[in-house]
């Protein structure tokens, strides 16, 4: 999937960000939004990053690192 990683001002609630912060925005271009017709814009907390990172982690440990040893041991 394709995505890209902008720096750029908010477009929405502005009240919150205000409109003179630049924010870190993950843009889906693949995935176009009912509502705005655009694509889809994600603003990732940091909290939400580590709980990615974690998963992604785990995932390795127990998945990726386990056949990469079979495959060695075999050999």
């Amino acid at each position: 999937m394709e995505m890209n990683i902008l720096i750029q001002k908010a477009e929405w609630n502005t009240s919150r960000y205000g409109n003179d912060k630049d924010v870190c925005i993950v843009e889906f271009p693949q995935i176009i939004c009912k509502s705005t017709n655009r694509p889809f814009k994600w603003l990732p907390t940091y909290e939400q990053l580590e709980v990615i990172t974690k998963a992604l982690k785990e995932v390795e440990e127990k998945s990726w690192n386990n056949k990469y040893e079979k495959v060695i041991k075999n050999e």
